[in-house]
């Protein structure tokens, strides 16, 4: 609710700051842009309380929180947007985003001999999610063939797949690898999810149509991801999306 509040704050906001300071913005009848983008980005999760909490909860949580680990992500896209003004624009889509974490590395032993490790044990979690995500999106001014622009939005989506993936490093070099798929969310995962996103980057344009696109972006879960447990499960991606648009 509190996302949902900035975003009405913030479209009446950026609506009153039009002024004639962004003359050197190109505007042109052309009103649709087609684009797409692949984000390299940062996962990582954080547990909390949910409404069946019991005693044991608050410490399996803390145990949990602090044996996890960022890994690394991604996100792809592909959106269209709309211009409604020289400084506003909506952009809508279908993204595909990889939530998740990774576990901190533990010792592999013997049951019989749980002093000496025979290798080691790395271990990470990847939900895949797809959403519809609709951003709005301002542009604050340009130069020269650049434009700098902010953008923040909510998407809706849906569980796609669960992927574990464990590696052994054995202590003589070998290696081992077990992959767990699950494609249904049955009742550890939520169906619905609903994210929310907000980056801020450059429109680097390469020719009369087509530009390319930078821009950090930060993402969560606004919903939580576990399904009616005592233990509610939000996701955080951050990273860089690399990308190109296209007047139509």
């Amino acid at each position: 609710m509190k996302f949902l509040s900035f975003l009405l704050l913030f479209i009446p906001t950026v609506s009153l700051a039009q002024t004639d300071s962004g003359k050197s913005l190109e505007f042109n009848d052309r009103k649709f842009t087609l684009g797409w983008f692949y984000s390299p980005e940062l996962a990582y999760r954080f547990l909390s309380e949910g409404d069946n909490a019991d005693a044991s909860t608050s410490s399996i949580i803390k145990s949990r929180n602090e044996n996890e680990l960022p890994r690394f992500g991604q996100s792809t896209s592909l959106f269209l947007g709309y211009r409604l003004n020289q400084r506003l624009s909506v952009e809508a889509g279908f993204i595909s985003t990889d939530y998740g974490e990774a576990q901190k590395p533990t010792d592999l032993v013997y049951a019989g001999d749980p002093e000496n490790p025979i290798g080691t044990v790395n271990q990470s979690n990847h939900l895949s999610v797809l959403s519809i995500p609709i951003n709005l999106r301002y542009n604050w001014g340009g130069f020269l063939k650049t434009t700098v622009f902010s953008s923040l939005g909510v998407s809706p989506g849906m569980f796609h797949t669960y992927r574990s993936v464990q590696k052994i490093d054995y202590n003589n070099g070998d290696q081992a690898t077990s992959v767990f798929y699950s494609v249904s969310a049955q009742d550890k995962y939520a169906t619905f999810i609903v994210s929310a996103q907000i980056s801020s980057g450059l429109d680097i344009k390469y020719n009369r149509k087509g530009s390319l696109r930078i821009a950090p972006v930060f993402r969560m879960t606004t919903t939580s991801v576990t399904k009616d447990t005592p233990i509610r499960g939000h996701y955080f991606n951050a990273g860089i999306e690399f990308g190109t648009t296209y007047k139509l």
